[in-house]
């Protein structure tokens, strides 16, 4: 049980009351300035976003000893300095409270005084701002390439809530794509104890290693459109180990990374990646959409798809000229088609030409006019009807009925 309550005093009585009976919960909290209007404070006043972003950092307070005295408290300067302690408690994910209270949950999470140093030296340190990204560039001489379409994010919060978004276990193996200087990679490496980074440009490895400083980060120099992924999984994975990918991918190749990623045999429990925000739409829209396309039938064919936030092209360096969106694809395993590939090349001709029905394309693909009429009666599709009012489920009736109709099935 996760306890989300409201950001004000009568949501913390109604914690304290929860918790105080109910043995093993967890808690999430959200920043009132978050989760109000005007007039009002409620969680149901907070964004999509901010709400997903305050479960995945759910803390969990069970140490029942005093693990961090109060003369250390003291010394950190918690007590008498209100901004700090709200900075830490939300480092932490703990909710902005007194010193009493932040003592006492920092204690339930077993936060000693050296995590607590590590946590602040890690935020203070975070590659995604402005003037560490330059301190890098400057000290390695790695200015961005066009060629590889390189845009490093200046901005941690952005790349703090992808992390959390993208690993829910410290346990799950994490690939990432195109680490950069690594400003996403360092927020990786703190979520998991297992971190598989692929960089083409060979000028970065030594940042990352010099940088980033987790043991548990594995660099391999390598083009991930080249790589064997079910053979990469393979060989890093333990056994029962959940496989996740998260990226900041190059806009100009997002697509076919992803797709190789759809291909692959091994299992994966899902991609968490940056894109422009126009392709983003194409994934996330639905039937009717104007976005919708090929590409979202295909797509939600194999996932779950969901958009985790937007991000202003601001936060990059250089700036590039479009914004961007994080967008979650979850493998949901649904559907199981003979010939997945065939059914594939059945969508995207469908879509061949958007202003035309869905009989004029559907005939180029069968090479007949009456078996097209025919087999689109046959799943209950008008003819007249255009692609992008159809929806996944009447792609498959009418793949299952051309798989069969035209003989494909049987052989």
């Amino acid at each position: 049980m996760i306890i989300f309550t409201d950001p004000d005093t009568p949501g913390e009585h109604i914690r304290r009351l929860i918790g105080s009976n109910v043995s093993g919960c967890k808690h999430a909290f959200i920043n009132k300035e978050k989760a109000k209007t005007p007039k009002k404070v409620g969680v149901e006043h907070a964004s999509k976003e901010d709400l997903w972003d305050a479960l995945c950092n759910y803390v969990t307070f069970e140490n029942k000893e005093e693990v961090l005295s109060w003369q250390d408290f003291i010394d950190l300067g918690l007590v008498g300095n209100k901004e700090l302690r709200f900075q830490v408690c939300e480092a932490f994910h703990i909710g902005p409270c007194n010193a009493k209270t932040c003592f006492k949950r920092l204690n339930q999470m077993n936060i000693t005084k050296k995590r607590y140093n590590r946590k602040e030296s890690f935020m203070k340190q975070a590659i995604a701002t402005v003037k560490k990204t330059k301190e890098i560039q400057e000290k390695y001489k790695v200015f961005t390439k066009k060629s590889f379409g390189q845009n490093f994010i200046i901005e941690p919060g952005v790349v703090e809530k992808i992390a959390n978004a993208a690993i829910q276990s410290k346990d799950e193996l994490v690939f990432e794509i195109g680490p950069g200087i690594g400003a996403l990679t360092q927020f990786l490496c703190e979520k998991s104890n297992q971190v598989i980074a692929f960089e083409i440009d060979e000028r970065l490895p030594v940042v990352l290693e010099n940088e980033i400083g987790f043991d548990h980060l594995q660099i391999v120099l390598e083009d991930i459109l080249k790589v064997d992924i079910d053979e990469k999984i393979r060989e890093f994975r333990k056994p029962g180990q959940k496989v996740v990918f998260a990226s900041n991918l190059p806009y100009y190749i997002t697509t076919p990374i992803l797709f190789k990623l759809f291909e692959a045999k091994e299992e994966i429990e899902r991609i968490t990646v940056m894109m422009q925000k126009e392709v983003g739409e194409r994934f996330l829209a639905h039937e009717n959409d104007k976005e919708y396309n090929a590409l979202s039938v295909i797509t939600q064919y194999r996932c779950d798809v969901k958009k985790v936030m937007d991000v202003s092209r601001r936060v990059f360096w250089p700036s590039p000229n479009v914004d961007s969106m994080v967008v979650q694809f979850s493998f949901h395993h649904k559907h199981h088609l003979d010939d997945e590939a065939y059914f594939f090349d059945l969508v995207k001709a469908c879509f061949t030409q958007r202003r035309k029905t869905i009989y004029n394309n559907f005939q180029g693909f069968v090479k007949d006019k009456n078996l097209a009429k025919e087999l689109l009666e046959k799943a209950n599709i008008e003819p007249s009807t255009r692609a992008q009012q159809c929806t996944l489920e009447d792609f498959i009736r009418l793949y299952e009925v051309t798989y069969e109709g035209t003989g494909k099935g049987k052989n």
